[in-house]
Formats: structure tokens, sequence, C-alpha cells
């Protein structure tokens, strides 16, 4: 039979572990495609350092 104080560690990890996955999934919520990847009008063409003419 598991004892109580093996259950609360167990429950301890548990909920440590699901921290850590959320805090690793939403640590790159600002740096997606859109950050790394200039932008691309309708034409395939850069938008990012277009001159205004």
């Amino acid at each position: 039979m598991i004892s109580a104080m093996t259950s609360i560690l167990v429950l301890l990890a548990m909920v440590a572990l699901a921290a850590a996955l959320v805090r690793y999934a939403r640590h790159d919520r600002f740096a997606g495609p859109a950050v790394r990847a200039p932008h691309r009008d309708d034409l395939g063409r850069s938008t990012s350092a277009r001159l205004v003419s």
C-alpha cells in the first residue's frame, strides 16, 4: 500500500511537471514565424525594407 507521504510527493512531482510543461509551452509566445520571417505581400515581395518612392 502506498503511504500518505509517498502520495503527497508523487502529487507534488506531478504538479511541478505540469507547471514546467506549461511554462515551456508559453515561453516562445511572441517569437512565432512572423517574428523570424520577413513580412511578404501578396506578390511575395518583402515589405519590411521597402522604401517610399
